[in-house]
């Protein structure tokens, strides 16, 4: 299951990141059976509608959720952090045995925004260890040493197809280590 904004929306990582699961582990059927995502999701816009999103979930419930919200808004701030964390009880509520993931995003030009956020994840998963762990980090593998030039397209947000590929790795990689 994916939470997120439109880098999370699109279906450009998710099927590299089923297709490397299902090869790296193959005794199990990987599936992507819900995208709680859109385009302009931000962490106040996913708060106020994460419950009527979830509702109609009707699936069996994910081993694994994958959030990646954050970079249109990307502060850091107290008030993101207690939007976050009712997103998290909430996805925590209505599967409590799904482990969370929560990655650090990044853009181009917004080095200490995400630093800021990145501070803000870690203290979010500090706060719920049990159930939350910390996801990729876009701030490492995005950026790169060319500042999101190979991973980002041109407005220096979404992943470009490489971008795409290199996410479902990240992924791929995180639940590979708890698995």
């Amino acid at each position: 299951m994916t939470v997120g904004d439109s880098k999370t929306a699109r279906d450009g990582w998710q099927s590299g990141l089923i297709a490397l699961m299902n090869t790296a582990e193959p005794t199990c059927v990987w599936t992507y059976n819900l995208d709680v995502s859109y385009g302009g999701a931000t962490l106040t816009t996913m708060a106020a509608g994460i419950d009527a999103l979830l509702s109609a979930y009707k699936e069996p419930p994910p081993t694994y959720i994958l959030s990646n919200l954050g970079v249109n808004g990307l502060l850091g701030s107290e008030e993101e952090k207690v939007r976050y964390q009712y997103i998290i009880d909430a996805l925590h509520t209505k599967f409590p045995a799904a482990l969370i993931f929560i990655a650090k995003p990044w853009k181009v030009n917004y080095d200490d925004r995400a630093d800021g956020f990145a501070t803000m994840v870690d203290e979010l998963v500090d706060e719920n260890p049990l159930y939350t762990a910390v996801g990729h980090d876009e701030r490492i593998w995005a950026k790169g040493a060319d500042n999101g030039a190979t991973m980002l397209d041109e407005g220096g947000v979404h992943y470009s197809t490489a971008g795409n590929v290199e996410c479902g790795i990240q992924w791929a990689t995180l639940i590979e280590a708890v698995f």
